[in-house]
C-alpha cells in the first residue's frame, strides 16, 4: 500500500485492510508501505495496493494469468528485433508491442483522461523492453 494511503487511513504495517476487487471484497494484512524516489507519496494524489503475483491473479479471478509482461533486450538488440522476436513466439490474439509504442499509448490515455475520475491500473515502460498483451475482442 503507498504510503499516503496507509496515512489517510490510520493503517500501518501489520494492520489489515478492506480491499475491493473483481472478485469482492477481501481483507489483506499490510506487510509494506512504498513511495518514490525523494519520498513522495503520491505524483498525484492516486494510491495504490500491490499485491503479489497469485493473490492479483486471485482478486482479479485471473489465476495463473498475466495482462503484461515486460522484456528488456541485451546489449545490441533493438526495441523492434526484440518486438519480432517475442511476436513470433505469442498465441493467436495477443500482440508485442515496443516501449515506444507503449509509451504513446500512454501518453494518449492520460491525455484524453485528464479531468476524469477513472480507475486504471499502470504499467511500467522501460524504453529498452517490448510488452506483450492480450487485447479484449
Amino acid at each position: 500500500m503507498d504510503r499516503d494511503l496507509a496515512s489517510k487511513a490510520g493503517k500501518h504495517v501489520g494492520d489489515t485492510a478492506l480491499v475491493l476487487t473483481k472478485t469482492g471484497q477481501r481483507q489483506v494484512r499490510i506487510v509494506g508501505l512504498s513511495q518514490y524516489p525523494g519520498g513522495k507519496g503520491s505524483l498525484g494524489g492516486e494510491t495504490y495496493v500491490f499485491f503479489s503475483t497469485p493473490a492479483a491473479q486471485a482478486a482479479l479471478g485471473a489465476p495463473g494469468a498475466f495482462d503484461d509482461i515486460v522484456a528488456a533486450a541485451t546489449a545490441g538488440v533493438s526495441q523492434q528485433q526484440l518486438r519480432d522476436r517475442i511476436a513470433a513466439a505469442l498465441p493467436a490474439g495477443a500482440e508485442a508491442i515496443t516501449g515506444t509504442q507503449l509509451a504513446a499509448e500512454q501518453s494518449t490515455d492520460v491525455k484524453s483522461n485528464l479531468g476524469r475520475t477513472y480507475s486504471t491500473r499502470a504499467r511500467r515502460s522501460p524504453t529498452s523492453a517490448s510488452r506483450w498483451t492480450t487485447r479484449p475482442s
